[in-house]
């Protein structure tokens, strides 16, 4: 499996919140996610159970939340930027919520280690050490 295959199944997973599937995939122990949603509060996710947490968190604030693969970059022999379209509805307010995230996805020993999130391609592109 190459890393956008990785990534393809990962975010399919995390879509239908089948986090037992994620840990069976090439993820490290040590994953750890730095969530767009979460950042504001400096949370980070670590590991599966991570995932998890973000997962509840996420589906306490928003129904249907959906998220799909947009866009897959290669940057390096450890990264990648990795655009996902994302949507919801609010629980609160019932408004239908539309985004895109940009992740700076980075491997470990060929595994999935890393995933920090950001609200813009800039600030995505900027984490990379690239320009648009």
């Amino acid at each position: 499996m190459d890393r956008r295959e990785q990534v393809e199944a990962a975010i399919a997973a995390i879509d239908t919140r089948d986090f037992d599937a994620i840990a069976e995939m090439p993820v490290h122990p040590d994953m750890q996610l730095r969530s767009v949603i979460a950042v504001a509060e400096g949370d980070v996710f670590y590991g599966i159970q991570g995932l998890r947490q973000w997962g509840e968190a996420v589906d306490s604030i928003f129904d249907d939340f959906r998220v799909r693969l947009a866009e897959y970059r290669e940057v390096d022999d450890e990264r990648a930027l990795v655009v996902t379209d994302n949507s919801a509805t609010a629980k609160a307010s019932g408004v239908p919520v539309a985004a895109f995230t940009y992740l700076v996805c980075t491997w470990r020993n060929g595994l999935i280690w890393r995933a920090d999130g950001y609200t813009t391609r800039a600030e995505a592109l900027e984490a990379l050490g690239l320009s648009e």
